[in-house]
């Protein structure tokens, strides 16, 4: 299963939101959801945590302990925070025991490539400036 996933944040007016997407069963899954503006590299994070919460709740509990998920982000940061071991990608993993499996996959952001990593990424990315735009925080 692939899980995309994308934060899109702003100083001015702060503002803060996350986008996922993921197929299942034929299916197209969006999320589109405004979060609180701590900063650019958190929001990168809540997108993790809220994809993976929206995939259990989507197929629910029992079918998500059978999926191995590869979170797919386009953000350097994640990347890092889940190599280091940090405190925030801790909060992450917590979500983990949810599904059979979950890994990170970073692509390159952002690169105007027409490859299907690409046209999701930005697909994503619409969804989560989306939500800032309209500064619905949870």
């Amino acid at each position: 299963m692939q899980l995309y996933c994308d934060g899109a944040y702003s100083r001015k007016p702060k503002s803060a939101g996350v986008g996922a997407t993921f197929s299942f069963n034929g299916k197209q899954y969006d999320l589109s959801l405004g979060v609180e503006p701590d900063d650019s590299n958190l929001v990168e994070m809540k997108a993790v945590s809220c994809a993976l919460m929206f995939l259990n709740q989507s197929v629910g509990d029992k079918v998500s302990k059978s999926m191995d998920v590869v979170v797919v982000t386009d953000s350097d940061y994640v990347e890092r925070e889940a190599e280091n071991s940090t405190d925030a990608w801790a909060n992450v993993e917590l979500l983990f025991s949810r599904f059979k499996s979950v890994s990170l996959r970073v692509v390159k952001g952002h690169r105007g490539m027409k490859s299907h990593d690409s046209m999701v990424n930005e697909h994503v990315d619409r969804l989560a400036k989306k939500a800032m735009r309209a500064q619905q925080y949870v």
